[in-house]
Parts: structure tokens; C-alpha cells; sequence
């Protein structure tokens, strides 16, 4: 079925009011400074949302595992919140993303540069990267990455970025350590994986499901 934005205005409903970018202050200014076009766009559109399940479903190359063994070379999930801007004073869903931008970062939880645009069905979350190297990209930080069906797939990449940095106990103890920034992305983009190069071409890959639970791995 069209992912078009027609096709969007018929699942996404709950969405704040509409956003004016010239009444930004504050961290949301700031976000809104770096985001691309094409996201401002949407924000305009839909500032954030609420989506019902298995209406906005995509595949991740992340494989699925059974008892240490793949069994499956991709995994499904589906979005069920997009974030907003927030009018001041809102509390209600869908959050703030310039606000849990500032919670993520404040805990090095995402690398530097790449935000949470929403959330998927079991607490995984659609990214957004504002780095100038890959502005734009669309990214999936998968909540199970340390479960048994995930491990296997994320294993092998974090160790990877671990060799990297020797003197990562070091560098982990010393919070002022000069290779502190560069470690803690490298060990965070370890447990995303890319979805696409652009929002476009994310839209491109998705789909509904008819209706149905989205097919979302799980260890069952």
C-alpha cells in the first residue's frame, strides 16, 4: 500500500497543534535548527502522533536467533508513537523529542547527534541522525538487542568497537578522558542499525499489515 503522506493523514491521529517554527525557544529551537528539511516538513504536517499497530510496519536487517542459531536474516516492528515539538505547557503523548533528546544525552545513551523520532511497538525507537557525515539517516535502536534472539546479531559489532579503544576500561573510569566521546558513540552505534539513508526512503520501506499484530520478533 502508498506510504505517501496521503496514506499517513489516515493512520496518525492524537498529534499536538500545529507546529509554527518561529514560535521555538529553547532546546526545541535548537533541534529544530539541525533537522532536515524533509523532517521539518513532517513535523509541520503531523507534530507527532499516535499510530495504531501494525499500521506502519518495516523490516531491520537484524537477525533472528533460536538457541544460537539463525534462524531468520531479518526482523519486523512497526511504529506506534511518533514524537513532537511540544506546545509549552503540554504533558500529554506523543513526547517531546527535543526534551527526551536532552535524557538521552545527559545519560550517553544514543550517540551524540542521533535523536529518538519515535517509539515502536516494545519500546524500540525509530532515529534520526543530525550529523553532518550522515544527516538525515534513519536508524533502529532495537530494545531486545541484549536478549537471546538479538545477542548473536550485536554481539560481534560490539566487540568490534570495543578493539578499537584498547584503554576502554580507562577511558570508561575517566569521565574527562579525551577519547571519552568517540568510545561511548562507537559502543551506541554498535546497537543501532541503519534503515535508510533518508525519510523518504524509509517511508518507502513500510507498510501496513492488514490489520494485524505487526510481526515483531520476540522469544517466544
Amino acid at each position: 500500500m502508498d506510504m505517501s503522506p496521503p496514506y499517513l493523514q489516515l493512520i496518525i491521529s492524537g498529534s499536538h497543534a500545529a507546529l509554527r517554527p518561529d514560535t521555538l525557544i529553547g532546546d526545541q529551537r535548537i533541534l529544530w535548527s539541525v533537522l532536515p528539511a524533509s523532517y521539518r516538513d513532517l513535523l509541520c504536517r503531523f507534530n507527532g502522533g499516535v499510530i495504531e499497530e501494525g499500521q506502519l510496519c518495516f523490516d531491520t536487517p537484524i537477525a533472528f536467533f533460536k538457541e544460537d542459531r539463525q534462524v531468520q536474516d531479518h526482523q519486523s516492528d512497526c511504529v506506534v508513537e511518533l514524537f513532537a515539538l511540544q506546545p509549552p505547557g503540554e504533558t500529554r503523548a506523543p513526547s517531546d523529542m527535543a526534551r527526551l533528546k536532552q535524557e538521552h544525552d545527559e545519560s550517553d545513551f544514543l550517540p551524540l547527534g542521533v535523536i529518538a523520532i519515535g517509539e515502536c511497538l516494545g519500546g524500540s525507537l525509530l532515529c534520526l541522525s543530525t550529523r553532518p557525515e550522515d544527516h538525515g539517516a534513519i536508524y533502529y535502536w532495537d530494545y531486545y538487542w541484549k536478549y537471546p534472539w538479538c545477542r548473536p546479531f550485536f554481539a560481534p559489532r560490539i566487540e568490534a568497537a570495543e578493539r578499537a579503544f584498547p584503554d576502554l576500561a580507562a577511558i570508561r573510569a575517566d569521565p574527562l578522558h579525551p577519547r571519552r566521546r568517540a568510545a561511548i558513540d562507537a559502543l551506541n552505534y554498535a546497537t543501532l542499525v541503519r534503515l535508510a539513508d533518508d525519510l523518504a526512503g524509509w517511508l518507502a520501506s513500510c507498510r501496513p499489515t492488514g490489520g494485524e499484530s505487526c510481526p515483531v520478533a520476540s522469544g517466544t
